[in-house]
């Protein structure tokens, strides 16, 4: 079963906003450390985590992809998408 037209517009942005963040993340290390500033570190660990926020969209757009159906139980979604509030919120509140 493919996905419908909002499936693969919801999970292509989220594919997009994933790598995207997680690919200016890691550049913002790799200046960071050339760079010695902190603050550049903080910044490319904040890039990754917000962007992992789309976690479960993703996830469940390669599920349905790949075998049809969405995934069971539907916590796991809501895991994947909202665990990485936390350490987001802390990392800008403790900076």
């Amino acid at each position: 079963m493919c996905p419908s037209f909002i499936g693969y517009l919801d999970g292509l942005t989220a594919t997009g906003i994933i790598l995207s963040s997680v690919i200016f993340g890691l550049l913002s290390f790799y200046h960071a450390r050339k760079l010695e500033a902190k603050l550049l570190g903080v910044a490319g660990m904040m890039m990754i985590l917000i962007g992992l926020l789309w976690l479960g969209p993703f996830v469940d757009f390669i599920m349905i992809s790949t075998t049809g159906k969405n995934i069971r139980p539907l916590q796991v979604y809501t895991w994947l998408s909202y665990m990485w509030v936390a350490p987001a919120r802390f990392r800008t509140s403790s900076s």
